[in-house]
C-alpha cells in the first residue's frame, strides 16, 4: 500500500471498539456505586473542637477527626449508612494536662456520637515546641478508646479497640517523663517504674528511698493505699481515665 493510500473505513469494527468503551465505562461506575451503598464515606466533625481547646497544632483536628472517624469504621454497624456525623464533647469531661519539663502536652475528652449511637475516650497528645520527642510516639499522637460500660450513654455496643496498648505506653512515657516519681507527693516518700507490655501492665513502687532498687523498707498497709491513691489521681483521673479503663497491678520493691 502507497503513502497516498487511505486505510478503508470499517463500520463494524468501529461499533465493536465503541461499545467496548461504553461497557467497561458502565463497570467502573457501577463498581463504584456498589462501594458507595456497601461501604459509605463517612465525614467526622468534632463540634467546637478549637473553640474548646486552646493551643492545638494545625494539623490536630485532621488527625483527632480521622482518629474517630477510624474508631467508628471499626465498630460499623451491618446496614449503617450514615455519611456525615457530629462529634460531641462530653461536658466535664474534658481534660488539658500541661507537662512542662518534658514539653509535652496533653488532652482527653469523651466523643459522644449520636448519629451512630456510640461514644469513646480521644487522647491526643503533643509536643509544645513542634520537636520529636521519646515521650511521645508518633504511632499514639491522636488514639481514641473504648469506654468501660459506666461510661456509655447510648447502650452497650461489642467495641473494638484497635490500639488498647496506647494508653499503657502513653502513661509509661509520662511516668519515664517525670523521673519515675508523681509530682507533688514527694512527702510519702516512693517512687516507682512500670512494665509495660501486650498483655501486662505492672506499676512497682519503692518505699522510703530504697537503699537498693530491691532493699525496701516494708510500710503499713495506710502508706501503701496512699501511694496507689496517688498514682491514680496523677496518673488515672488525672488523665481522664477510670481505674477499670487501665488494667495494672501494683506490687511491692522485692517482691
Amino acid at each position: 500500500m502507497s503513502k497516498q493510500e487511505k486505510v478503508a473505513f470499517n463500520p463494524v469494527i468501529t461499533a465493536l471498539i465503541v461499545l467496548q468503551l461504553l461497557f467497561i465505562v458502565f463497570m467502573v461506575f457501577s463498581f463504584q456505586n456498589v462501594l458507595k451503598t456497601e461501604n459509605p464515606v463517612l465525614s467526622v466533625n468534632v463540634d467546637e473542637l478549637n473553640a474548646k481547646i486552646d493551643g492545638l497544632p494545625e494539623d490536630a483536628k485532621q488527625e483527632i477527626d480521622y482518629s474517630i472517624y477510624q474508631a467508628i469504621a471499626s465498630n460499623s454497624i451491618s446496614g449503617n449508612n450514615v455519611q456525615k456525623t457530629g462529634v460531641y464533647i462530653r461536658d466535664n469531661s474534658l481534660v488539658k494536662r500541661s507537662f512542662d519539663e518534658i514539653k509535652v502536652n496533653y488532652v482527653s475528652f469523651i466523643a459522644d456520637i449520636p448519629d451512630v449511637n456510640q461514644s469513646y475516650r480521644l487522647v491526643y497528645i503533643w509536643t509544645s515546641d513542634g520537636k520529636i520527642s521519646e515521650y511521645v510516639s508518633p504511632d499514639y499522637k491522636a488514639v481514641t478508646f473504648c469506654l468501660p460500660k459506666t461510661q456509655l450513654v447510648y447502650g452497650e455496643f461489642d467495641c473494638v479497640e484497635e490500639k488498647s496498648y496506647a494508653k499503657k505506653e502513653i502513661i509509661a512515657n509520662l511516668i519515664k517523663g517525670n523521673e519515675y516519681s508523681i509530682p507533688g507527693y514527694n512527702d510519702i516518700g516512693i517512687s516507682f517504674d512500670s512494665v509495660v507490655s501486650e498483655d501486662d501492665f505492672r506499676i512497682r513502687f519503692n518505699y522510703m528511698k530504697c537503699e537498693s532498687q530491691c532493699s525496701c523498707i516494708k510500710v503499713d498497709n495506710q502508706k501503701r493505699q496512699e501511694a496507689i491513691d496517688a498514682f491514680e489521681e496523677y496518673y488515672v483521673y488525672g488523665l481522664g481515665f477510670v481505674p477499670e479503663e487501665i488494667p495494672y497491678y501494683y506490687y511491692n520493691c522485692g517482691r
